[in-house]
């Protein structure tokens, strides 16, 4: 019958129980060596429980000749071990050598590293409060994810930003102490806060910061590109707001509200043409239909009357219609007009949704002459309809 499996070791216990209790440490050959010596009880129980062969598969390591040497199979206080850690399994975490190691990984500046981390130079893990240069890994997190809205993809293979920019621009996300020691932490919080704003403007300032990076790192060698930005970081500062002032000054309160009032007078001057347009058939309404009906002759009086009866009806009738199909053709394009509107306010609130509420009156006022209009023409097809059903009538009782 097979053992029961140990319960696993956690790298933050191995960490704080064993990394650090090491009386010699360093990393040598790729790997974490070191001495230590069994100073209590607590330690030696943790260290049978660790030299169990079934924690062997998490967390690899050799034991090194070394005076005092203890035995593993039984731990005793006082006994000394020379170990040589090989790399833990990935699913408990990284063990690097350095900062330098962590930061040339694109998961960790991306904040997408799910397993934990510990740096052995530096005596810091993941799950502890960041120190140091290391303190302004959350900021450059925060930049890397503006970035990414920035730019077209992702490539994961490359492990770069894939920016579009007249051609393919690649930023590979990876950068060293050195780069994040000269980030400035003051220019990087007003970057941040500038591109994080809420003022319906994202779009924009995602392109504007993509002409600024691709602007600012195209003499850079591609593979130090994220470290050069993190360097130039108030030079990429400037060129933003360079842009931004420059994107605001084309978006000034005065020339959106010109264009809309240019926009308004248009509109209204197509809206007043459908009634113009169809003036002349409009002043025929009442000669078509209503004086008509004068012209109808009692077929009593003599029986041709009634063929003349007939062709004036049957003019009323095709004036009528011909009335009906131009004032339809005026309602689709009021409804066109009505849709252009409405598409216009909606961009006006993409742009800034602070201007719908001091230029919508403008758009509403439209819609208002947009509903009268088309009311116009409802009453205008009615009163032909009637005059037409009046002329009918007439001829009837001339026809008796």
């Amino acid at each position: 019958m097979n053992s029961p499996r140990p319960t696993r070791i956690s790298l933050e216990e191995v960490v704080s129980r064993l990394y650090r209790a090491l009386d010699v440490r360093e990393w040598r050959d790729g790997a974490l060596c070191g001495e230590i010596t069994v100073r209590s009880q607590p330690v030696a129980e943790f260290l049978s429980k660790y030299f169990d062969p079934g924690q062997f598969d998490d967390h690899p390591f050799y034991l090194e000749e070394c005076p005092d040497e203890g035995d593993p199979k039984a731990v005793r206080v006082g006994a000394r071990f020379c170990f040589r850690f090989d790399a833990v399994r990935g699913s408990i975490g990284l063990v690097l050598p350095d900062a330098d190691a962590v930061l040339a990984r694109a998961d960790v500046l991306r904040g997408r590293l799910l397993t934990p981390w510990y740096l052995v130079r530096e005596d810091v893990a993941s799950w502890e409060v960041p120190s140091g240069d290391l303190a302004k890994l959350p900021g450059v997190r925060a930049l890397v994810a503006h970035l990414e809205q920035a730019a077209a993809v992702f490539d994961t293979l490359l492990e770069s930003l894939v920016f579009l920019h007249q051609q393919r621009f690649d930023v590979p996300l990876r950068c060293d102490a050195a780069a994040l020691r000269a980030l400035d932490e003051e220019r990087l919080a007003a970057l941040l806060a500038e591109l994080a704003r809420e003022d319906g403007h994202a779009p924009q300032r995602a392109e504007i910061l993509l002409a600024a990076v691709v602007e600012m790192l195209q003499t850079e060698p591609e593979a130090g590109r994220f470290a050069a930005l993190l360097r130039r970081l108030p030079e990429l500062h400037e060129r933003f707001l360079t842009g931004y002032r420059l994107f605001a000054s084309a978006f000034s309160f005065d020339r959106i509200r010109d264009q809309v009032e240019t926009y308004c007078v248009e509109q209204t001057t197509r809206i007043h043409r459908s009634l113009s347009d169809i003036q002349g058939q409009l002043l025929g309404v009442p000669v078509s239909t209503i004086v008509v009906a004068t012209q109808l002759k009692p077929v009593s009086a003599d029986p041709l009357n009634l063929w003349i009866n007939a062709a004036v009806l049957l003019g009323a009738l095709v004036f009528c219609v011909l009335l009906s199909i131009s004032v339809l053709n005026q309602l689709h394009t009021l409804r066109a007009l009505a849709e252009d509107v409405d598409y216009h306010e909606r961009s006006l609130r993409a742009k800034d949704a602070g201007l719908v509420s001091q230029l919508g009156p403008r758009f509403d006022q439209l819609r208002r002459r947009i509903r009268l209009h088309r009311l116009a023409l409802q009453v205008v097809v009615g009163c032909a309809l009637v005059g037409l059903l009046v002329a009918f009538w007439v001829a009837w009782q001339f026809s008796r």
